[in-house]
């Protein structure tokens, strides 16, 4: 059946049954949620915390291809890049509003499996779905907005300072290596190499432990890794009015994308983009601390500067300088 046999009505009715019937998700329920799906507008009650707020969108033909990527994992990632940014602020996630558009000719299968993705990622990192929009559009799209709290001032990428070490929480390269198996098949010897880049490109784990411990701990610079590290730090120093000196050889890269992909490891690990890394900087006495209590292993790879504002350097492993300049994912090039 397609949704336009369907129709908007029935269609909406059934997302709501697909929510409510949804195994393990009534337990995460809010009491602070006075108005969720159903009405014109969601109503909750706020707490005296710091209220965080984040969207982003994903479109196929760009984010996704449907002939690819399952839907189910298509709602994964849709939420978990959303809750990455929460993450990267020390926020914990409690509301999510979710718009579609949607062509009439889709499949009610897909949006079935959508939302088990969705609900998938609600489920692991406690947020409630409250609401949303549906519109016809000859392209699908899944625009999503994420609302949470933190009790301490957030983390910004414009809180980085001189002396700090940077930081990174997770891989940086592997989304992009298993975004090019998608997109070009090939014989790969290790099929556990080839999951593990597949994982990362298709079931990103957002930050949100990690990231609630900087905060917890005195952190006060972070940015989640989206656009490919050298484009992301070029951002976080430039928010700083700093300068950074990188060490390529301590790299957070997975040994999976070094042996499926010998020739561009590097190049996907500087630029690759959809990484959902979690990267920060502070003092090195903070930096042995938390080496010693996130669970997460966290990986070293250089220091902030007091330098020209924005400029990256990046040492290789014969110890020679080279001067790179912010070219990861651009939204419009």
């Amino acid at each position: 059946m397609l949704i336009k046999d369907l129709g908007e009505i029935r269609l909406i009715n059934r997302i709501q049954r697909i929510i409510k019937n949804r195994d393990k998700y009534n337990h995460i329920l809010s009491d602070n949620l006075l108005v969720g799906i159903g009405d014109d507008a969601a109503v909750w009650k706020a707490s005296e915390c710091i209220q965080v707020a984040t969207t982003d969108t994903m479109v196929e033909g760009i984010h996704f291809n449907k002939g690819t990527i399952p839907f189910r994992d298509v709602g994964w990632k849709a939420i978990s890049s959303n809750l990455s940014d929460v993450a990267a602020m020390g926020g914990k996630p409690l509301y999510a509003l979710i718009n579609l558009g949607l062509r009439p000719e889709t499949p009610v299968n897909d949006i079935d499996e959508l939302y088990a993705g969705f609900l998938d990622a609600c489920i692991e990192y406690n947020l409630q779905i409250i609401g949303g929009n549906l519109v016809s559009s000859p392209t699908t799209f899944i625009a999503i907005q994420i609302t949470g709290e933190s009790t301490h001032a957030p983390m910004l990428r414009s809180n980085a300072k001189p002396l700090d070490q940077i930081g990174i929480i997770g891989w940086i390269g592997s989304s992009k290596g298993g975004f090019e198996l998608i997109s070009h098949p090939r014989v790969i010897t290790s099929t556990k190499a080839k999951q593990q880049l597949l994982n990362a490109h298709l079931h990103p784990i957002p930050r949100l432990n990690e990231g609630n411990i900087l905060i917890d701990n005195g952190v006060s610079a972070a940015m989640d890794i989206s656009d490919g590290l050298l484009t992301d730090l070029h951002k976080f120093c430039e928010a700083s009015r700093v300068s950074a000196k990188i060490d390529g050889c301590k790299l957070p890269i997975e040994k999976a994308l070094i042996n499926v992909f010998p020739d561009n490891y590097m190049d996907y690990a500087l630029n690759g983009g959809e990484d959902y890394a979690l990267m920060f900087s502070t003092s090195p006495k903070i930096m042995e601390h938390l080496k010693r209590i996130v669970p997460a292993p966290i990986s070293i790879i250089g220091n902030v500067e007091d330098g020209p504002i924005g400029e990256v350097i990046i040492i290789d492993k014969l110890r020679n300088h080279i001067l790179t300049a912010s070219s990861g994912w651009d939204h419009y090039k």
